[in-house]
């Protein structure tokens, strides 16, 4: 009784320090965005355009890299590929035209829209906003991507563990398989439920399909090496990084320029912000900017196949150095094999009855062994002293 309370203790107090550390990772990335950088063109005669640059200095410092872009149509064509966040098109004897790019994010856009705004307003100016690259009908709050990332991420994470505790003692490949079949059946059913039952993310769905099933992959396969690397406490270690840290940086409730500093920096690299990122490129940007995303879900795939190898290759060794283990061979972790390399080799054999067939003891044994048996004519007394390895030798 005493004993079960202690342990309903700690994993309460355990439950509320992950609480603790989701409510700041999520505060912290939430709590007072803004943007750092944000690439705004400016279609404009060169001192108008330095006067757009001082404005926005002034007001917000910091927040916006202001870039001269001699045409609109250069400057809509940014937007399209992703390469700025926004622009203000002077038009001579007619009023400034804002664009935007919802489908970047609606934050984004909101932020953009209203420095950029504000400036217009200073120089005595309307202006009309123009929304480029805008969200569909079907996804008019630019959420579903959120829904396809966290849809894929949680059962992928409740899925690597189950495949762990019941094919801990099996070769590491069985895992893998049961990863392999759940991102090819969870890709489909994404397509399913996100196209053509919702019409959410409409357009592409082969890029669609291909996408589910590349985030999909690398969220499952991460927590497969994460155990294979550290056992049934490698999920604690896949739970920071990819739902406390992971889910605060993807990119949808503040987008990445607009994430403060440390968080900013990592997003990139996160699996979640890349699989947000990629999903948008390929439904509203035609492909455009995919190249960052798609390296880091590569970079996640390839690390945690490299994982599982090494892991897989250190279960061989330990099984043809101890046959007998083999269950108990698979289930030791990398960590575990790197702190004890021999965890199988100290076995004692066996007493016998009969001192004729009984075997040499182990060198690495630490007592002193006797067997007492009977052969045809009298009994017998076998005293065998086994020196513990590093003395004597």
């Amino acid at each position: 009784m005493k004993q079960s309370m202690a342990r309903m203790t700690i994993l309460g107090a355990a439950a509320a320090i992950f609480s603790c550390l989701f409510v700041l990772s999520f505060g912290y990335a939430q709590h007072a965005p803004r943007p750092h950088g944000v690439r705004i063109d400016v279609v404009a005669p060169p001192g108008n355009v330095e006067q757009v640059r001082h404005s926005l200095d002034d007001a917000a410092p910091g927040y916006f890299d202001v870039r001269p872009v001699p045409t609109e149509t250069l400057a809509r064509q940014h937007l399209q590929h992703m390469s700025t966040s926004g622009a203000l098109v002077e038009r001579p004897g007619a009023q400034p035209w804002i664009l935007t790019a919802g489908a970047e994010g609606v934050p984004l856009q909101q932020a953009v829209s209203k420095a950029l705004g504000n400036v217009a307003r200073g120089q005595g100016d309307e202006q009309m906003m123009v929304d480029v690259v805008p969200l569909p009908d079907g996804d008019r709050a630019g959420l579903s991507v959120f829904a396809l990332e966290l849809g894929l991420l949680v059962p992928a994470v409740i899925g690597a563990i189950a495949f762990f505790l019941m094919g801990a003692r099996t070769r590491i490949w069985v895992r893998v398989i049961g990863a392999v079949v759940y991102a090819a059946l969870a890709s489909a059913l994404v397509w399913v439920s996100l196209d053509v039952i919702l019409g959410a993310l409409t357009g592409a769905p082969w890029a669609l399909l291909g996408d589910a099933a590349m985030i999909s992959g690398a969220f499952v396969l991460s927590v497969v090496a994460l155990h294979s690397l550290f056992g049934l406490k490698g999920t604690a270690v896949a739970a920071i990084a990819l739902f406390v840290v992971g889910n605060a940086v993807n990119g949808v409730a503040v987008p990445t320029s607009m994430l403060p500093d440390g968080y900013r920096q990592i997003a990139p690299w996160m699996p979640n912000n890349a699989a947000v990122n990629l999903v948008r490129s390929d439904m509203y940007f035609d492909g455009h900017g995919q190249g960052g995303p798609l390296l880091t879900l590569a970079l996640w795939f390839g690390v945690a196949v490299v994982i599982v190898a090494a892991a897989d290759l250190v279960h061989l060794r330990l099984r043809h150095a101890t046959p007998a283990s083999v269950p108990e061979v698979y289930a030791t972790s990398l960590v575990d094999y790197l702190r004890s390399p021999r965890p199988h080799a100290h076995r004692r054999t066996p007493a016998t009855s009969d001192p004729s067939t009984m075997s040499e003891p182990p060198l690495d044994a630490d007592s002193v062994r006797i067997a007492i048996g009977e052969t045809d004519r009298t009994p017998a007394v076998v005293v065998t002293l086994a020196i513990p390895v590093g003395e004597g030798q």
